[in-house]
């Protein structure tokens, strides 16, 4: 997927997420369904390629023409449903707890199609049998 990113983050590798506002400086900008609005709001993407166009950005400074993707998420899920290759529905149903933000985070939502890449290891969760795995939304 082809978007802009201010030309101070421009590298390859990069991970952001994309907070999905328009700045009233951009509403106008014939660059904005390339820079804003192609991209889902809460979503991870890395840089993958950068392309050696820049523009001027009405909030000022340069942006840069780059390639994203999203990348894997690291998360913990139920034992039962970790296995390499399977899809499955994120459905979140962590509360309170201090390893929320593995169970839940940034770049997923619930409802989310998913599918396990790897396995990485057992989970430290008190509360049920969990793995850590990397995932990528489908």
């Amino acid at each position: 997927m082809i978007t802009l990113v201010p030309s101070t983050i421009a590298r390859k590798g990069y991970t952001f997420i994309h907070q999905g506002e328009t700045p009233k400086e951009c509403k106008k900008c014939r660059l904005k369904n390339t820079c804003i609005e192609n991209l889902e709001k809460g979503r991870r993407y890395t840089i993958m390629e950068i392309k050696n166009i820049q523009h001027a950005c009405n909030l000022g400074g340069t942006v840069t023409v780059v390639e994203v993707s999203e990348p894997e998420i690291v998360l913990f899920i139920e034992s039962k449903l970790a296995f390499e290759g399977m899809s499955v529905v994120y459905n979140p149903e962590c509360t309170g707890c201090e390893l929320g933000d593995a169970c839940m985070p940034v770049g997923l939502k619930k409802g989310d199609k998913i599918q396990i890449m790897e396995v990485l290891k057992e989970a430290p969760c008190k509360r049920k049998k969990m793995n850590q795995v990397a995932v990528k939304r489908l």
